[in-house]
């Protein structure tokens, strides 16, 4: 059995929005799937480091 988090990130209909792609180009650029990956690693190694 696995466990853990499941995180899902979502955007909405941004083509209501006049400044839509704007907000997307933002989001893509921010790698934030990136840094929360890197959040998850160092974590994995510290616990196994303490154990």
């Amino acid at each position: 059995m696995k466990s853990g988090t499941l995180i899902k990130f979502l955007l909405g209909d941004l083509s209501i929005d006049p400044e839509g792609e704007s907000w997307y180009n933002f989001y893509k650029a921010s790698d934030e799937i990136g840094s929360i990956e890197k959040v998850i690693k160092i974590r994995k190694i510290r616990e196994t480091s303490h154990t």
